[in-house]
């Protein structure tokens, strides 16, 4: 994979990464829409393309061209996936390499604008939406991603290329905070703003050179300051992880930010009598909120919208309950609207 990595590009071709998270039915959904020309798959997710293209091809009718199916084998996995996928017809990644031309003269794109990748949303609202990175776009995004995900690597880059914000995946962070000790440079030279999948201008403290020189213990105080803040982020506090109970805002003490009682809103339109359509809004709480009096919740929720927003925008409706996810964590928004229709339309009051 790793040759297919660059080797795709250099032909001139498009990547398409497919999340094996995915279901069949959407990988064929996928492969149909962006006309796949030839489908790279692990041995371990054979069977995974193998279902995919098969539906593809029911529902194509024949329309469409098989795309040429290459399986590449692991050498200290069990070589039966490959035997039945060789069976089937795919071809063995290592024999495909072998009919290149070693003596192919790969040029660069003509135009920087040119695609080199296609990626898809998750589908939480409709089909997945296709969307195009270009050479230029790959080339600037390497300098913003630093390259090799490793504790060592991170580490190296704080230390001597002058980073001060970083952003990762719970993982990620997990990864480096865990890491042996021989694979870190501590203490960091600098102060490092640390964050994973929250607004930083709303939880990040904008930096003024002038606190350089200030004591360590009156830099964290300082940095400690909320930012910029926004409506939906008015109930943001840092908790204990232990008893979700509020740290102490000294700089110091450790916490995990957290919102108070609702998990995920979701909200959609359900029709209306009078207005055509009004907002039915879908809630999930936190699993430490317990749900005693569902109608009283669910006015104590509009009666805090009404007090932030414009009366339009206040649901006239209240679901709680799980959101239907897909495979990636992601709200379906399209089933949630089938199920606002299905309640039938809102009388006129």
């Amino acid at each position: 994979m790793y040759e297919a990595h660059f080797g795709i590009p250099m032909a001139g071709a498009v990547l398409n990464a497919v999340n094996v998270r995915l279901n069949a039915d959407t990988i064929a959904f996928l492969l149909g829409h962006c006309s796949a020309a030839v489908v790279m798959v692990d041995q371990e997710f054979f069977l995974l393309a193998e279902e995919a293209l098969t539906i593809l091809e029911n529902k194509s009718k024949g329309k469409s061209n098989r795309p040429l199916l290459i399986v590449i084998a692991e050498k200290n996995c069990d070589p039966t996936p490959v035997q039945y996928a060789l069976e089937k017809g795919a071809v063995e990644f290592e024999k495909f390499l072998e009919t290149g031309d070693p003596d192919f003269s790969w040029k660069p794109p003509q135009d920087e604008w040119q695609s080199i990748a296609l990626g898809y949303t998750s589908g939480t609202t409709a089909s997945p939406k296709g969307v195009v990175l270009h050479h230029r776009g790959a080339y600037c995004w390497k300098f913003a991603f630093g390259g090799e995900v490793t504790a060592n690597a991170v580490y190296s880059a704080i230390a001597h290329l002058g980073v001060t914000h970083f952003s990762a995946a719970p993982v990620v962070l997990n990864t480096i905070v865990n890491a042996p000790k021989e694979e870190t440079i501590l203490p960091l030279p600098r102060l490092v703003h640390v964050s994973t999948k929250h607004c930083c201008p709303s939880t990040l403290c904008t930096w003024k050179p002038e606190w350089d020189l200030l004591p360590t213990d009156l830099q964290a105080r300082l940095n400690a300051r909320q930012g910029v803040r926004y409506v939906s982020l008015e109930h943001l506090d840092v908790v204990s992880p232990t008893d979700m109970t509020p740290v102490l805002a000294d700089g110091k003490t450790m916490g995990e930010i957290v919102f108070r009682a609702i998990l995920e809103i979701s909200v959609v339109a359900r029709p209306d009598e009078q207005w055509g359509e009004s907002p039915c809004a879908f809630v999930t709480l936190n699993p430490d909120v317990k749900e005693t009096d569902p109608q009283q919740l669910a006015e104590d929720i509009m009666k805090f919208s009404r007090s932030k927003m414009p009366k339009y925008w206040v649901p006239k409706l209240v679901f709680f309950g799980p959101f239907p996810m897909t495979t990636t964590g992601k709200i379906q928004k399209h089933l949630l609207r089938e199920k606002a229709k299905e309640m039938g339309p809102m009388k006129k009051s």
